[in-house]
């Protein structure tokens, strides 16, 4: 049968809850070394705005959506999200991440946080 451990549990269960609480606390760094692999992978990214959409462009790949694709938008303290709408295509992800650092310029990011209104509801 099972050992038990100090107040009469079974040894597998504590060695059980350990690995679940070790898994638990090391989750966010292995989230965040998973996506530092995959933006060295896919490198710089280079996002484009216009009245018809948002162009994305990275190592030779473009991909583009219009603005019905990713009717809503929030903004943050460090970035733009846009999402929303039907289920994008396998090539589109389903959340778009704009950093606010992208644009150059106060005005610029002005102006971008209008077109954002105009056609992703931001507000």
């Amino acid at each position: 049968m099972l050992r038990t451990g100090h107040d009469g549990k079974p040894v597998f269960l504590l060695v059980l809850r350990g690995a679940l609480a070790v898994f638990m606390l090391s989750a966010p760094w292995l989230t965040a070394f998973g996506g530092w692999r995959r933006a060295k992978r896919e490198g710089t990214v280079r996002v484009t705005v216009a009245e018809t959409g948002v162009t994305l462009a990275a190592d030779g790949r473009v991909r583009s959506f219009s603005w019905a694709t990713k009717p809503r938008c929030r903004e943050t303290r460090r970035a733009f999200l846009l999402t929303g709408g039907a289920r994008p295509a396998p090539p589109l992800p389903p959340l778009t991440i704009i950093p606010k650092r992208v644009p150059g310029a106060d005005s610029d990011t002005a102006r971008l946080r209008a077109l954002l209104e105009r056609h992703a509801g931001l507000g």
